[in-house]
């Protein structure tokens, strides 16, 4: 060790020894390693700043983690704990791997979710568009048999039914209400 040497607290000492255990059981499955875990065994300062409350496992300085190790470990001290870490993070590759692909995949899903939304929201604009035209122009209809029941006395009474059974101007107050909506959405 260095010149000053570092006596690690007995706090520090059962905390890296949680952490041995802890990375022995991830070296044989890395799949049910605490959480966080196999990623921090990438680097010794990582590690040193990872933290597992349940296992008594608290974050410590990279110095403090060394000197721990040197006293815990019988055999190689820090260096044996060193190459368990090297272990277990390359026993860890490919449940890494998967977990990367996972999220990665996660944000294609997403993606193409957003895409499809917008292509119905598109879409949505389109037909609200072509049914303000249809009621406009039937509107418009309309308002020419109006202008035209003058000369025919059942036109008259025909459209007098036909406006009571639909409600064109109502119609259209929803349709402008519909396309406000979706126009802020």
């Amino acid at each position: 060790m260095d010149e000053k040497e570092h006596h690690p607290s007995t706090r520090a000492v059962d905390s890296v020894r949680s952490l041995w255990t802890q990375m022995l059981s991830a070296k044989n499955s890395p799949e049910v390693a605490p959480n966080g875990l196999l990623e921090a065994c990438a680097t010794q300062e990582k590690l040193a700043r990872f933290s597992y409350e349940e296992e008594q496992i608290f974050p410590l300085a990279l110095n403090t983690l060394k000197a721990a190790a040197e006293v815990l470990v019988e055999r190689g001290g820090w260096a044996s704990f060193d190459q368990l870490r090297r272990e277990v993070y390359a026993s860890s590759l490919p449940v890494l791997q998967a977990k990367r692909k996972a999220k990665r995949s996660l944000g294609s899903q997403l993606r193409d979710l957003r895409e499809e939304i917008e292509v119905l929201r598109t879409r949505n604009q389109y037909l609200l568009r072509g049914r303000t035209t249809l009621l406009s122009a039937y509107a418009d209809a309309i308002r020419m048999l109006r202008e035209s029941r003058a000369t025919s006395p059942q036109l008259v009474e025909k459209l007098r039914e036909h406006e009571t059974r639909f409600d064109v101007r109502k119609q259209m107050e929803e349709v402008e209400a519909s396309d406000a909506k979706s126009e802020n959405a």
